[in-house]
């Protein structure tokens, strides 16, 4: 069925800690491969190389200043290949992708003013062959939030007052990984007496 589809995943970035790439890149590219389809990793700053032999193109994330003139490169040059792209900000208007990836219907809705949103959610293989953990009754729980720091900030308001009414009844800590250890919490930063920060990476 897809043996002659080529789609080419342009990544801005290849650091196997940034969540984005890891996930929606490396896993779906793979994922792809094994279901017969001619899908291949090309950076970024080959992108003329990728528009020479692609259906599909997939961009990566954290290219918001240069999304618009590759869309309009590919329009022009190659207006057969369809240009999409990876859980964008939802800020970014006016750039005309064939189509965008979303990872919830939460981050769909807020990307519904694009006229092809697909939503895209998966365990990634990092997991596959990891045993779920079995988990006891304990006096002090460890609540984990992995991501990226800057969706810390939406912890405002729902997260951030059921923490801190959750500790009333509960002693635990609130320990994040994500990309900087030293990351300034400001914005949505519950007040409870436990709260550190660790650098995700593979052995976390």
């Amino acid at each position: 069925m897809f043996d002659n589809l080529k789609v080419r995943f342009v990544p801005f970035t290849q650091d196997i800690s940034v969540g984005t790439y890891r996930i929606w890149i490396k896993d779906y590219c793979s994922y792809m491969q094994q279901n017969g389809v001619d899908a291949k990793i090309i950076p970024a700053q080959n992108i003329e190389q990728a528009f020479k032999d692609a259906d599909v193109i997939i961009l990566g994330k954290g290219g918001d200043p240069y999304y618009l003139s590759i869309c309009q490169y590919g329009k022009k040059n190659y207006p057969q290949t369809i240009v999409g792209t990876i859980t964008p900000p939802s800020t970014l208007k006016g750039v005309p992708f064939d189509f965008v990836m979303a990872g919830s219907p939460e981050e769909a809705d807020s990307l519904s003013f694009h006229k092809n949103t697909i939503i895209n959610a998966h365990i990634e293989s990092l997991y596959y062959t990891r045993k779920p953990r079995t988990h006891h009754e304990k006096d002090f729980l460890i609540i984990g939030v992995h991501g990226w720091s800057p969706h810390l900030s939406s912890f405002v308001p729902h997260l951030k007052s059921a923490l801190e009414e959750f500790e009333k009844e509960q002693d635990f800590e609130l320990r994040i990984f994500c990309e900087n250890k030293n990351f300034v919490w400001n914005t949505g930063r519950p007040d409870i007496k436990n709260i550190t920060f660790h650098k995700w990476e593979h052995s976390t």
